[in-house]
């Protein structure tokens, strides 16, 4: 029966991590479809217990979510630009958690408890699993057509013209997630359980990495945000390690298995590279930078040129202050008489422009409260791995000078972790 469960917890999770929309329910997409049941199944267990209370994370959480709608709601109307796009923050970061409690509840169900140990391990699942099914994708056109049958989505949440992608699996907002799950591993690679065969942990976990950290790349650039965050963390440890080492047997275990991974990656990859164009161009794609740095001797990727001309600032006091109130495209509004854009207003698509000329550096300043709010709530319920909450808030904020996307489905589910979640890990300072 756990592994049917198992099974099952591994569908929920990509159907709310990587959520898309199906030709059958065309309507709604499927974290929208498992927030309702979530609502089914708190409404049930609350009847049980004869308890409504939702906890002082949810409440916190919801706070700033609700400052996040009020601003955003204040410049739409100020600004009388019709554009809601955050005015409705805070429903979305509700659906988030309702879809983020199904996925926890049922991981409870089948486990005993939810820990973050356990959400890593399926989290990580998934992730290897989509970079698998993206190449699949790629190289499998009946395949591809199957798939493009029941998922209707488009962009990151689908089909990404050009670009690899799995089932709901695309584009900046699936590396940001990946640069995610990418903290988690380097964590617990170093901190197995011991419930298994230490070397076995260990080796799943860097397999997992390396599998992310290259397939992921393929597919989304913004992967290798969370390798090189990865490869500063693992040097740090290195250097705290050599000055107080108390745990100086997992961490030869873990660095005997990066060393392993090395020796047999390094060929296999070199030996792709040489035999299979295929392979050797999504490889350059993934890792151009890194590419033009060993052959030309400089960083460079083909869109930095596009991202440089993308920052765009206001050229007034009340849009720095408040916002114009546009997020989207506006000249889908007929009474929009200002200049015409192509794709986004003021055509930037970085996160930081975008937001500023939404809801003002007032907006953006109540949205980072809101995510490092996300951190500390995170980090006062697992004390233990608040390092990796601060990461992954991290990760949100470099993303943010790219796109616009934010990582909140990650916190969602640490977040419905709870208290409960406390493992006794070796080090208890991460």
């Amino acid at each position: 029966m756990k592994v049917l469960g198992s099974i099952l917890i591994l569908i929920l999770t990509s159907l709310f991590y990587f959520p898309f929309t199906t030709s059958l329910l065309p309507a709604i997409n499927t974290k929208m479809a498992l927030a309702a049941v979530g609502l089914i199944l708190f409404a049930y267990q609350t009847a049980q217990k004869r308890n409504a209370e939702v906890g002082s994370t949810f409440a916190s959480v919801s706070i700033w979510g609700l400052a996040v709608s009020a601003m955003g709601l204040f410049s739409a109307l100020a600004n009388d630009s019709g554009d809601y796009t955050y005015a409705g923050y805070i429903v979305s970061a509700w659906v988030w958690m309702s879809g983020a409690y199904v996925v926890t509840e049922c991981i409870k169900a089948v486990y005993g408890k939810a820990s973050l140990r356990l959400l890593t391990n399926f989290l990580a699942a998934i992730c290897v699993v989509q970079c698998i099914l993206a190449q699949i994708i790629d190289a499998n056109a009946s395949f591809a057509e199957w798939v493009d049958r029941f998922m209707v989505s488009t962009g990151f949440m689908g089909k990404a013209e050009g670009r690899l992608y799995g089932i709901g699996c695309a584009l900046d907002v699936a590396g940001l997630k990946f640069c995610a799950v990418l903290i988690l591993l380097a964590y617990f690679a170093i901190h197995p359980s011991g419930k298994i065969n230490v070397y076995i942990e260990t080796s799943l976990y860097v397999a997992a990495f390396f599998i992310i950290a290259i397939f992921g790349s393929m597919i989304s650039r913004t992967t290798s945000i969370g390798v090189l965050m990865v490869i500063v963390y693992w040097i740090w440890i290195a250097m705290h390690n050599s000055v107080r080492s108390p745990h100086e047997r997992q961490s030869r275990y873990f660095w005997k298995m990066i060393a392993a991974a090395f020796i047999l990656l390094v060929p296999v990859m070199a030996h792709l590279y040489q035999v299979d164009a295929g392979f050797s161009e999504k490889l350059r794609f993934g890792f151009e930078g890194f590419f033009s740095l060993v052959e030309n001797g400089e960083w460079h990727v083909k869109s930095n040129n596009q991202l440089m001309s993308m920052w765009v600032w206001p050229d007034n006091l009340t849009t720095w202050i408040m916002g114009d109130g546009y997020f989207n495209n506006p000249n889908a509004n007929p009474y929009y008489i200002g200049p015409s854009f192509k794709d986004y207003y003021m055509g930037t698509d970085i996160g930081y422009c975008r937001l500023i000329f939404y809801f003002g550096l007032i907006g953006l300043a109540i949205f980072c409260i809101y995510f490092v709010n996300c951190a500390k709530q995170c980090s006062k319920n697992i004390p233990q791995c608040r390092i990796l909450f601060w990461l992954i808030l991290l990760i949100n904020f470099i993303g943010w000078a790219k796109v616009s996307s934010d990582i909140f489905p990650v916190y969602a589910l640490m977040l419905m972790l709870g208290k409960e979640s406390v493992e006794e890990l070796d080090n208890p300072d991460c």
